[in-house]
């Protein structure tokens, strides 16, 4: 039920954001508040939802949310937050036009193998 809610506020405050701008994109600062709040929340139907949007856009990146869990729980739920702060994005763009939805879907996709590769690279070892 406090994911619904949340979903809601993000909702909200995503729509009224761009009314008030007069584009599709919020402040990135607005998206990144959104982003932390949940992964500080940490709701369970935020990570199923998460999950959903990223099989969807990257589907040979789920297994990496898996290893990116294990690994650091506080990277992972920040990831979360920022999959379902992107999954809003792009049904609210695509409720007005389809086609930009999925190339919204689709730069979202690209970003999440870019944040993986980022994180491979820290990862990695000098040599």
């Amino acid at each position: 039920m406090r994911c619904r809610s949340l979903i809601v506020a993000v909702a909200l405050a995503l729509t009224a954001t761009s009314r008030a701008r007069g584009q599709d994109m919020p402040p990135p600062q607005m998206l990144q508040m959104q982003a932390q709040r949940i992964a500080q929340e940490r709701p369970p139907e935020a990570e199923m939802a998460a999950r959903e949007f990223m099989r969807v856009i990257a589907p040979d990146r789920v297994s990496s949310l898996d290893s990116l869990k294990a690994g650091s729980l506080d990277h992972y739920w920040m990831e979360i937050g920022q999959l379902m702060v992107q999954r809003e994005m792009v049904q609210q763009v695509s409720r007005r036009d389809t086609v930009r939805g999925q190339l919204v879907a689709r730069m979202f996709g690209l970003e999440a193998h870019a944040r993986a590769l980022q994180r491979a690279y820290r990862g990695a070892a000098e040599a």
